[in-house]
């Protein structure tokens, strides 16, 4: 599953399954350990986000239990299953701020390939903190570490790099 940034919302998690007969809804986070409050999410339907109030919001760790006003039931929750959820960016971007999260969107540029692409996704559970880059057609994984990383300039949304010799061979 991959999570990527909005214009003025961000995607915050995946709607895995429904719990109980009150159509609460277990939400695979995309940001995971990072709590925030929540009073309006959104779907995306018909081409346009579609706000909805949330009555209840609880993190724990990966995924958070949602419960949206107006849809009491299991069926009502049921036609959200497998959609992602977004929330808008004023309300969540601070808390993204002091994050890894937060570069997401960034450009990718090495000193001696030049651009590499945009940061789609920043996975924080794996040992080592990599983030996931849109390189011609697939994914590049760069570590996020000082050994790879050599500037960020937060004004122009661009991370600097200088890469091994040879570490694209294995991207194709």
């Amino acid at each position: 599953m991959v999570f990527f940034v909005q214009k003025e919302n961000i995607a915050i998690g995946q709607v895995q399954k429904i719990r109980g007969l009150d159509g609460q809804m277990v939400i695979l986070l995309a940001y995971p350990s990072v709590s925030f409050p929540l009073k309006m999410v959104f779907f995306y339907q018909h081409h346009t986000y579609v706000p909805y109030l949330v009555a209840q919001w609880e993190v724990d760790n990966t995924h958070a239990l949602l419960q949206l006003e107006r849809v009491g039931d299991r069926a009502e929750a049921s036609r959200f299953h497998n959609h992602t959820l977004f929330a808008a960016k004023e309300a969540v971007g601070a808390y993204l701020a002091s994050t890894p999260y937060s570069l997401m969107g960034y450009h990718v540029i090495d000193q001696v390939l030049g651009e590499l692409g945009e940061v789609m996704y920043v996975d924080e559970e794996a040992y080592q903190s990599l983030l996931h880059i849109s390189y011609k057609g697939k994914t590049l994984l760069l570590p996020l570490h000082d050994h790879f990383i050599h500037a960020r300039m937060d004004k122009e949304k661009r991370i600097i790099t200088q890469l091994p010799a040879g570490y694209l061979d294995s991207f194709g």
